[in-house]
């Protein structure tokens, strides 16, 4: 599978260059996940909802100065839930009767 070019808010030159390299950086971890759904034999593989998971200040505290958390929070940075769909062909399959259908 080809690299995806980065969205358009990646690449906003308002930006910071930081913030704009991170928002790169999230997107080729999403492709890189998709890729490996789809080596495993999926198609039609689709996003359907991604959701941030926040971190509570008082954990980030634990690791993080305040200016830090603050940067954090502000740099698109985190633990993203990905909810994805994809669909298996029976040529897929990696042995007789392990796909349905």
């Amino acid at each position: 599978m080809s690299e995806t070019i980065p969205n358009d808010d990646a690449k906003d030159e308002a930006l910071p260059e930081k913030e704009a390299l991170e928002k790169i950086k999230n997107e080729k971890q999403k492709q890189a996940y998709i890729e490996l759904i789809e080596i495993n034999g999926f198609k039609n593989i689709t996003i359907q909802k991604e959701k941030p998971i926040t971190v509570p200040d008082d954990i980030l505290s634990a690791y993080l100065s305040s200016e830090e958390i603050k940067q954090f929070k502000s740099s698109g940075t985190g633990i993203f839930s990905v909810t994805v769909f994809a669909q298996k062909s029976k040529e897929a399959c990696c042995e007789p009767g392990c796909c349905s259908n």
